[in-house]
């Protein structure tokens, strides 16, 4: 069966009605689904999708002046629960973050963390998509359990094994050059988690921005955060990775550039949908904002546990009352 109709087949069974309708919208957004996942860009597309989604360099500079002017506060909340409980620094710290951006002039921010969309924060009626992790380790971007399934991942790694070991040269080649040289199944899971990635950090609209906040350690203690501010391009990110080579190993798959650095994780932990720290150095460059955490203690680690936990109750009890 060739690649069209395949499509035309995957089309028709993804259709409410069993076939296409052309005058349905609902129907042509599932067509574009499925031309995503082949990895094909529509010529009506590629325009739309080269854009910046109507975020400028002017906005981007905005939302890193907000960081850089909320950075000394910020650490000072993040130092305290830092200590209170070093795992803390997620949706609390957006709220933080939200509230303090509010206080910057011509910023306005609304923490939409949890609700539909990959929105954690609107700045500016900007879209942020904010993760935060450890230095080093890849950087998680939730799950698409509609178009990326572990069974996907496995097919992809048993066959591209199997034909490594017969054809050691296609090792060499990048995943565009696979196309036709591997199955179109495994062709079609590979741009199936490659689409997905994509609009993760570009937005389903190529409208978000990708913030990641990457937490430095020394000897176990948290020193530190960067926040790296990036607007990623849809069309231009799905082809850095398609000009890119497959890393496999015996349960797992992966992306890594010319130089061999790993810029999508070979993971096993679930977490398909990923991207490696190098990826967002290669885009954010002198784009960083650091973030120091406050390390010298006037108490013991325990004292600071319990004169925080000591105070957040009474705050929480102040609260109840308010809000019951």
């Amino acid at each position: 069966m060739s690649v069209v109709n395949k499509i035309v087949a995957e089309w028709a069974f993804r259709c409410k009605k069993g076939y296409p309708d052309m005058n349905n919208p609902t129907d042509m957004k599932i067509l574009k689904e499925i031309y995503s996942e082949y990895g094909i860009v529509l010529e009506a597309e590629k325009e739309e999708q080269s854009t910046d989604g109507g975020v400028t360099q002017e906005d981007l500079a905005v939302l890193r002046s907000a960081f850089e002017n909320i950075k000394v506060p910020y650490s000072k909340y993040l130092s305290i629960f830092n200590y209170f409980d070093p795992n803390s620094l997620g949706t609390i710290s957006e709220v933080l973050l939200t509230k303090l951006l509010n206080t910057v002039d011509n910023v306005q921010a609304q923490h939409v963390g949890g609700a539909q969309g990959l929105a954690d924060i609107i700045i500016n009626g900007h879209h942020i998509s904010l993760k935060t992790t450890a230095k080093g380790k890849p950087i998680g971007l939730g799950s698409d359990e509609v178009n990326v399934s572990p069974s996907d991942s496995k097919e992809v790694v048993n066959t591209l094994n199997t034909l490594y070991k017969e054809d050691p040269t296609l090792k060499n080649l990048t995943i565009s050059q696979l196309q036709g040289k591997i199955p179109d199944e495994t062709y079609t899971n590979i741009n199936k988690r490659l689409s997905s990635i994509t609009k993760k950090i570009a937005g389903e609209l190529n409208k978000e921005v990708f913030v990641w906040v990457e937490k430095v350690y020394k000897n176990k203690l948290l020193m530190g955060i960067i926040i790296h501010v990036v607007k990623y391009d849809y069309n231009k990110s799905l082809n850095t990775f398609l000009q890119s080579r497959i890393s496999v190993t015996e349960k797992a798959w992966g992306v890594v550039d010319e130089a061999g650095k790993a810029i999508i994780s070979a993971d096993t932990s679930g977490k398909h949908l990923n991207i490696t720290p190098e990826f967002v150095y290669s885009s954010s460059r002198e784009t960083n904002i650091p973030v120091d955490l406050e390390i010298n203690l006037k108490y013991s680690s325990e004292e600071v546990q319990q004169k925080v936990s000591d105070k957040v109750f009474k705050a929480l009890n102040t609260i109840y009352s308010e809000l019951f």
